[in-house]
């Protein structure tokens, strides 16, 4: 690892993800950084992504409310060893898990306590506690893998449901009133009641997010 010694040498650095393999290795880098203001940054791209800042807008406004539970999903093999993340088995989990956690940290801050069960095609569920009452899971699935990719945040509010697809496609529905079980002879729902839909618009530069 040659990041402490350049930072030793008091130069900036922009490195790719994930920074370090382990706890230790991180350590290194903070200690080898004798300036405060020296510029140190690290590729987590995801979470700058223009449908995940549109969603952490929308989790902050007043029509979401309060977050009530998340769910996020991501297809990658959970390692055999979780304790091990420098084996070479655990180089992809490593490198693609940052994707998730750093939207995640955004998104909803750090949880107080993580719990993860493992299940079979290298599978795995993750729940997070968080102070404020707030849960979450994040789901391994690692048997898609290899399949196609696979992505997708659900996150329950006080205002309604929001799904982030693949960091590009957001819908929010909006809670209203649903209408009456077996007696509503209509399928139009009620004016209060709206779903919304951002997508890539390819037509603009840069396919900038429509409504």
């Amino acid at each position: 690892q040659v990041i402490p010694e350049i930072l030793e040498a008091n130069i900036p650095v922009w490195m790719e993800k994930p920074p370090a393999k382990s706890c230790e290795q991180f350590d290194q880098m903070i200690s080898a950084r004798k300036d405060d203001s020296l510029p140190v940054q690290v590729g987590f791209k995801m979470m700058y992504a223009p449908a995940v800042q549109k969603t952490l807008e929308l989790l902050n406004s007043s029509i979401f409310g309060g977050i009530q539970s998340f769910d996020f999903s991501y297809a990658v093999a959970f390692p055999e060893d979780i304790r091990n993340l420098t084996d070479p088995s655990s180089r992809r989990f490593l490198d693609d898990i940052v994707h998730v956690l750093s939207q995640t940290k955004m998104l909803f801050g750090s949880p107080e306590k993580i719990i993860y069960h493992r299940s079979r095609n290298n599978s795995a569920v993750g729940i997070l506690q968080y102070d404020s009452g707030m849960i979450g899971t994040l789901r391994v699935i690692g048997g898609l893998e290899k399949i196609g990719p696979a992505e997708k945040l659900e996150v329950i509010g006080d205002g309604g449901l929001l799904i982030l697809e693949h960091g590009e496609r957001i819908t929010f529905h909006e809670s209203g009133d649903p209408g009456s079980y077996g007696r509503d002879i209509n399928f139009i729902r009620k004016d209060n009641t709206h779903t919304h839909q951002w997508s890539p618009d390819l037509r603009r530069p840069l396919g900038a997010l429509s409504l």
